[in-house]
């Protein structure tokens, strides 16, 4: 395994730990919170929004819905299938909010501003590559 795919795993891995037990007096999983933040940041948005903004298939965005559904943190506005935050997923808010917010500071530790800004800059240009590589596979 090459340096860089080794060093995108431990730090996947730590977040997933970090959130889930964060998370876990919200019976949230860590893959549904940055949706919760979504929905919230974009009331009314639709499955195909979320799709696009995490970069992911329809039916992971399916299943994850289904799942906040379930628990009665989201709901659909029928018939524009409009998504938004129930009463109970904006209560959640605050706590995501804090958690992404600690790990985050956690991740920056001992990193400038300067260096933040340049890491942001190429995780961007590597997440934008990583979102063309289904393009260019189905054009093949």
């Amino acid at each position: 395994m090459d340096k860089f795919t080794r060093l995108m795993s431990i730090i996947k891995k730590q977040c997933h730990s970090f959130m889930t037990e964060s998370l876990r007096s919200l019976d949230i999983s860590a893959a549904e919170a940055p949706f919760i933040k979504f929905i919230y940041e974009h009331q009314n948005c639709r499955q195909t929004d979320l799709s696009k903004a995490f970069a992911c298939d329809k039916a992971h965005t399916h299943r994850i819905i289904g799942k906040l559904i379930d628990k009665k943190i989201i709901q659909e506005i029928p018939p524009s299938a409009n998504i938004v935050l129930t009463k109970k997923g904006l209560s959640m808010i605050a706590t995501i909010d804090h958690t992404l917010k600690q790990w985050v500071e956690f991740l920056c530790n001992g990193i400038t501003k300067q260096e933040e800004e340049i890491a942001l800059s190429i995780l961007q240009r590597c997440a934008d590559n990583a979102s063309k590589i289904k393009t260019e596979k189905k054009n093949d």
